[in-house]
């Protein structure tokens, strides 16, 4: 029994060494998410607002879709604009045809009432 005892006293600081390990990195990803740019679903949210109005103005005859949209790099400029490194998938349907097709571009997006935009794109 005294075995097990010093067995667990000897694995208390490696535990408070891994607990502090995984409250910093909790506190570094929530201090990201909480600040700074656009995460991947408020990207995604502005795309698909853009696509919903391209696919309106082509009355059916072509619609375009994005997918896996993922933040590669923000950088905050000015006024509240942020230029976003972005990589997803477009989808193009036209005439009952469908292609897709990965892309990498910066998007420049701004929080407008609580609400991330494209602006200036």
């Amino acid at each position: 029994m005294q075995l097990a005892s010093n067995s667990r006293a000897a694995h208390r600081p490696v535990l408070r060494g891994l607990g502090r390990v995984l409250a910093a990195a909790a506190l570094a990803a929530l201090l990201t998410a909480c600040g700074g740019g656009p995460s991947d679903s408020d990207v995604k949210a502005a795309m698909d607002n853009a696509a919903s109005q391209t696919n309106k103005s082509t009355n059916g005859f072509m619609t375009f879709e994005f997918k896996n949209v993922h933040v590669d790099k923000v950088q905050k400029q000015d006024n509240g604009v942020y230029d976003v490194d972005v990589t997803f998938t477009t989808s193009v349907t036209a005439l009952g045809t469908t292609r897709e097709r990965t892309a990498q571009r910066t998007l420049r997006m701004k929080k407008v009432d609580g609400t991330w935009k494209l602006v200036g794109n």
